[in-house]
């Protein structure tokens, strides 16, 4: 069975709560309030941001003609909030590169479906409207366990791509890289969140380090998480005369790199 009918046959079976799931927005945090548009049963971001505001609002907030590069949308969580919060100026704008559009949320991945479900079956109050905690007295609660929603990166970026102010590019980070017609330094920050494994996190930091303007700033992300560090590493180690960068004392999870020196 294709997706188009999984979905469509689901949608039939637990009607207009298909569409209520695949809109909801669940966070770890409360450090933020996404628009209303935003949906996602994920968050690998919100944690960050009381870092980010550090770093980032005195350095670039409200200022004109920025241009931003993101690899590895994921749910745009990041997006939207640069979007929202940093490139308020005039002629803003924001890159951002992942492989894939949709996710699905089920009970098997990292998403917050599993959470979701056990807040309803408890019944645990004041957590979700009453329209969700009444759930489990629908039917098809029983078979809850087997079912996947859809989310869709495209509609959390839809009003910012409307308005010309953000670009998806779909495709991997190498691609991304190939695609481009530029080889003068462009960016003025870089967010580096795509593939851990060591050797893609090389390409991706040398390839935007190139492209980073002197006086840039660039965040890895999951500096902890896996092999990952062992490629940041090796990056900071190569470019050292041309960068400084310390560890977010926030999250100490973060990289946070700024470019001192052009290439020679």
């Amino acid at each position: 069975m294709s997706e188009v009918e999984y979905f469509k046959k689901l949608h039939e079976k637990i009607g207009d709560d298909f569409i209520t799931l695949s809109s909801l927005n669940i966070m770890k945090t409360s450090n933020y309030e996404y628009p209303g548009h935003f949906v996602s049963l994920w968050d690998d971001f919100t944690h960050n941001i009381p870092s980010w505001e550090n770093y980032l609002f005195d350095k670039f907030k409200g200022k004109d003609d920025l241009v931003f590069l993101e690899l590895g949308t994921a749910q745009a969580r990041a997006s939207v909030w640069l979007l929202e919060e940093v490139l308020t100026g005039n002629g803003c704008k924001l890159l951002t590169v992942d492989h894939k559009t949709e996710q699905y949320a089920s009970i098997k991945g990292n998403s917050f479906l599993a959470e979701l479900y056990n807040t309803i079956d408890k019944q645990t109050p004041n957590v979700y409207p009453d329209k969700i905690m009444e759930f489990k007295n629908r039917d098809w609660w029983k078979d809850r366990n087997d079912f996947k929603f859809p989310y869709n990166v495209l509609r959390n970026l839809k009003p910012y791509q409307d308005s010309e102010r953000c670009d998806f590019f779909k495709g991997t980070t190498s691609t991304f890289f190939k695609s481009l017609n530029v080889k003068e330094e462009v960016f003025d920050f870089i967010y580096i969140d795509a593939s851990h494994n060591p050797e893609d996190v090389i390409l991706d930091a040398v390839n935007s380090f190139r492209l980073l303007k002197t006086g840039g700033m660039m965040i890895f992300d999951d500096y902890g998480w896996g092999n990952c560090k062992v490629g940041i590493d090796c990056f900071l180690e190569t470019h050292r005369n041309y960068l400084e960068h310390h560890l977010d004392k926030f999250t100490n999870y973060q990289m946070i790199v700024e470019k001192t020196k052009d290439l020679v």
